[in-house]
């Protein structure tokens, strides 16, 4: 009988806890779907319910850290990473996730020491280091996101951004050879980024004067992504004074078709008006780079250029300089007129008066 009653009960015990982990794992999952879904708040009450369960779950723990982070609610995500990491602080994950938080609510040191313990547990998170890399640069520390984009690359050869970004940084150091050298692996592993052509193209014209290659790769961008917007200008720019420095008519039909193409992207008003008027004055053969003269607006003999140029003038002109004089207005004080309509009696409409008036004819009528 003993033996019969130590069975049921051992099964009992063997059934609840078997009902009991089904429960947190129907509410993990839960959880997890409703994080997924945006449901923040519910998703949190789930996973809350496993912790009173099981103080030591850590994917529970983190899961709450995650969805306030996600919910925008950065302050309380740092503290319920912080709980997570009394859990496990080998989680880098969990470091990482922190430094996130940290990093929204602009805490950046804060959230460099974060990134530095991400790393620390894994040597091979590409991307911690891009983000280490990332607030350095925004502190002005571009020798120190170098070191960083270069560890990138070390650990994975195929992160474009990093070899964008490393060659921006050595751009902005005046390291134009390095900053070839790396936008060069950049066109050799994505031949279709556009950004690669672009920056070498303005290292190409602008510090190395080299315009013939510099056009090649301007013209390799629009080739691969016609709605890279900077690149119009930049080429369209360069063609005109090519044409200018060469007398090479070629680089001005070069220059208009560019121009014309470019107004299909360009959704700014402003931006598309000042294109048209270049447009129109390179059909007439004109330079319209830098500012444009009445000559450049109008030709020497049009009737136009006339009018305006008298315009001009008569705006610029004053006092007896002028076919046209200045009327001097004192200035001029309304309460005076206000005051004059007050005293006006003539003509003045009297409501009291006009009743009084018909009360009278009544009064003789009867």
């Amino acid at each position: 009988m003993k033996r019969v009653l130590l069975f049921i009960s051992v099964f009992i015990l063997l059934i609840s806890s078997i009902a009991h982990t089904q429960s947190t794992q129907n509410l993990m999952r839960a959880g997890i779907q409703l994080l997924r879904n945006g449901g923040y708040d519910q998703a949190i009450s789930n996973f809350r319910k496993v912790i009173l369960r099981d103080r030591g779950n850590f994917e529970a723990q983190y899961n709450i850290g995650l969805a306030y982070l996600n919910w925008g609610r950065y302050s309380t995500a740092v503290k319920e990473f912080q709980r997570a990491l009394n859990i496990d602080s080998e989680s880098s994950e969990a470091w990482l996730s922190l430094a996130t938080a940290y990093e929204s609510l602009g805490q950046s040191n804060d959230a460099l020491n974060a990134l530095y313990r991400t790393v620390e547990r894994n040597t091979q998170d590409t991307e911690a280091r891009m983000a280490i890399a990332t607030i350095h640069v925004r502190k002005g520390q571009t020798s120190a996101a170098i070191i960083w984009y270069k560890q990138v690359i070390e650990i994975d050869g195929s992160n474009i951004d990093a070899y964008l970004n490393l060659a921006h940084c050595l751009i902005s150091l005046k390291k134009y050879e390095e900053a070839k050298y790396y936008l060069g692996d950049v066109i050799r592993k994505s031949p279709n980024n556009p950004t690669s052509y672009y920056e070498l193209g303005n290292i190409l014209w602008e510090k190395e004067k080299k315009p013939e290659e510099a056009i090649w790769n301007y013209q390799k961008v629009i080739e691969v992504e016609p709605n890279f917007q900077p690149v119009y200008e930049k080429l369209g720019l360069l063609l005109e004074k090519e044409w200018q420095r060469k007398k090479d008519d070629k680089k001005r039909l070069e220059a208009i078709s560019l121009w014309e193409k470019s107004l299909t992207y360009l959704n700014d008003v402003s931006e598309r008006e000042n294109i048209k008027d270049r447009l129109v004055l390179l059909k007439r053969g004109k330079a319209p780079s830098g500012k444009m003269t009445t000559e450049e607006l109008f030709g020497k003999g049009d009737t136009e250029k006339k009018s305006f140029e008298k315009l001009r003038k008569e705006m610029r002109q004053s006092g007896d300089n002028t076919d046209y004089k200045k009327v001097k207005v004192n200035n001029y004080d309304g309460s005076k007129d206000l005051t004059d309509l007050e005293k006006d009696t003539i003509n003045t409409f009297n409501f009291d008066d006009v009743m009084k008036e018909k009360e009278k004819r009544v009064k003789k009528k009867k």
